[in-house]
């Protein structure tokens, strides 16, 4: 059974929530759904992973917006610069060489 998920500074190995790193909490949500589809889970085992699954999917997810708004706000600042970048080769021309 896959362990339990501290949501406070309980004393564990394992850190709480939201704490851990993206790449910890999918390694634990892959591993609660490992778990809950094996079965042989009583039915409050089984509430308790779901609970912890969802926990660990909400954080997941938030990392994966906040990643994709940055490399969205990456991908416009650099769009920008080529344009005003453009813009200001159009304006003066290419350097002159005869100088």
């Amino acid at each position: 059974m896959a362990e339990q998920i501290p949501t406070d500074s309980s004393n564990s190995d394992i850190p709480p929530i939201n704490d851990l790193t993206f790449e910890e909490a999918f390694s634990l949500l892959e591993k609660t759904v490992q778990d809950l589809e094996s079965g042989g889970l009583n039915l409050k085992q089984s509430t308790d992973l779901y609970e912890q699954g969802i926990k660990l999917a909400q954080l997941c997810n938030e990392w994966l917006n906040a990643t994709e708004l940055k490399v969205n706000h990456l991908q416009t600042a650099f769009v920008e610069r080529s344009r005003l970048s453009e813009r200001e080769n159009s304006e003066f021309g290419p350097p002159d060489n005869d100088a």
